[in-house]
């Protein structure tokens, strides 16, 4: 049987069976009891090598929990939120950049170049056109709310972290995992002429209210540092 002829027998069952599917997912997530749900531009890839030893995909929760329903029921979730405003500027500049493969490359030639800067960008964030390709067709820029939904449409979230304490993320997974974790720092994206206005600033925030909403929430639930 040839190598294409088994690829379409597994893309077929991967279609039709549950079952079939359950087989495919990841052993270091079903081992470790704990989904980390990368959400993009938030030290997901440091992250998921430091819990699994190598990443794993950007998928949303909802996602995982229709393709592995069996197998989700039974593992508790846990993700890192951002500040909406570096997220976005970090996002821009890795993506100015030519971000990590092909598909980064292309989203920023096709939609990134008629923006010099992040602060062109922040200027036109409120033009439906801009919205909707910045909030659906890429992935770096999306709500991070939209990677923690459940099924439901719901946020939720077991064990939810804010970026700026990733020592106090580290200390407490190595508690959940009964292991201890610390955090290479990969994947960072350079923000040194990255300054807004606070104008622009404020643009971002109303487009990603929620997220501003959701970050403030988890950094008043860990209390001051």
């Amino acid at each position: 049987v040839s190598r294409g002829a088994r690829h379409a027998v597994i893309r077929s069952l991967w279609r039709v069976s549950p079952a079939f599917r359950e087989w495919f997912f990841p052993r270091e997530i079903r081992d470790s009891g704990l989904l980390f749900i990368h959400v993009p531009k938030t030290a997901g890839t440091s992250i998921h090598m430091a819990l699994y030893g190598r990443a794993l995909s950007h998928d949303p929760l909802a996602a995982w929990q229709s393709t592995y329903p069996r197998s989700m029921a039974g593992i508790r979730t846990a993700a890192v939120v951002r500040d909406p405003v570096d997220r976005f500027l970090s996002a821009f500049h890795y993506l100015k950049r030519g971000g990590m493969n092909s598909f980064d490359a292309e989203f920023a030639s096709r939609y990134l170049q008629p923006f010099a800067t992040a602060g062109d960008l922040a200027d036109a964030i409120e033009r439906t056109d801009v919205q909707r390709w910045l909030l659906s067709e890429g992935f770096h820029f999306r709500r991070q709310a939209d990677f923690l939904r459940d099924r439901s449409g719901t946020v939720r979230i077991d064990h939810l972290f804010a970026y700026e304490r990733l020592d106090e993320a580290a200390e407490q997974l190595s508690v959940i995992l009964g292991r201890p974790i610390t955090f290479p720092h990969l994947n960072r994206s350079d923000r040194s002429d990255s300054s807004l206005s606070e104008r622009q600033r404020e643009l971002v925030r109303s487009v990603y209210a929620e997220d501003v909403a959701l970050h403030e929430r988890v950094l008043a639930d860990h209390g001051p540092r």
